[in-house]
């Protein structure tokens, strides 16, 4: 990826895909301006095994993160309008509001740092107020995503545990499955973050979920058993 607002090689610079979106804070009722990305404009290259895009020209993940600077409140854009409740919103006023000190962001684009730190922000936010563990998970994951595109791997795998983690307790105690997601494909990402991460006993178990479900459809199992292979590679090699 280009530098933050260098030119790309279609030509654009990464201010032309973004736009401030004026919203209200669920939390102090503050009308912040937030940054979006231009959906109709992305184009991905590819897509790792555990769903993470890359894109070109500019990376969505970066702006993922809503924030109020004015009460500390942080989450995804697509559940920053979620309504919380009373009792939540109080937990955020005492816990984050009662110490927040505004943080002085770029007026045009966010680094994969800032992008770190918005993204933690999110993760207190989250952990605070006692939200799903879906949403823990997915926030977790996505942060694992950045320490990929900054190299750091001891950082991704620490955030990838984590995930996988509160994906299982989500699995397991949520109605339905986390972000859109059906059944099997919450296990095939479970199985896939437990393969990153070398948790291969339950990664195993997780892909032949899929592999063995009669609700799965062909091209996931295709993909947990070229997961599978792997895992069984891996762990002979760690056997040899």
């Amino acid at each position: 990826m280009p530098a933050r607002g260098d030119a790309t090689p279609t030509g654009k610079i990464e201010q032309d895909y973004l736009y401030d979106k004026t919203v209200v804070c669920p939390v102090c009722n503050s009308k912040i301006t937030v940054k979006v990305v231009k959906a109709s404009r992305l184009r991905i290259i590819h897509r790792d095994t555990d769903s993470m895009a890359v894109y070109k020209d500019i990376n969505p993940l970066l702006y993922d993160v809503w924030l109020c600077n004015h009460c500390g409140y942080a989450n995804l854009q697509t559940l920053f309008h979620k309504p919380l409740s009373k009792s939540q919103i109080q937990l955020i006023k005492t816990n984050i509001t009662a110490r927040w000190k505004p943080r002085d962001y770029p007026q045009s684009v966010y680094s994969e740092a800032i992008a770190l730190e918005r993204f933690k922000l999110a993760i207190y936010n989250a952990t605070v107020r006692h939200a799903a563990s879906s949403e823990i998970a997915m926030l977790c994951l996505k942060t694992a995503w950045i320490y990929r595109m900054m190299k750091d791997e001891t950082n991704e795998v620490k955030y990838l545990t984590w995930a996988c983690q509160e994906f299982e307790k989500a699995y397991e105690t949520e109605d339905t499955p986390a972000f859109g997601m059906d059944a099997t494909t919450q296990m095939y990402l479970m199985g896939e973050l437990c393969r990153r991460t070398g948790n291969y006993a339950r990664a195993l178990r997780w892909l032949g979920e899929v592999i063995t479900s009669p609700s799965a459809k062909q091209t996931l199992k295709d993909k947990a058993r070229d997961q599978k292979d792997l895992v069984l590679e891996m762990m002979k090699k760690e056997t040899t």
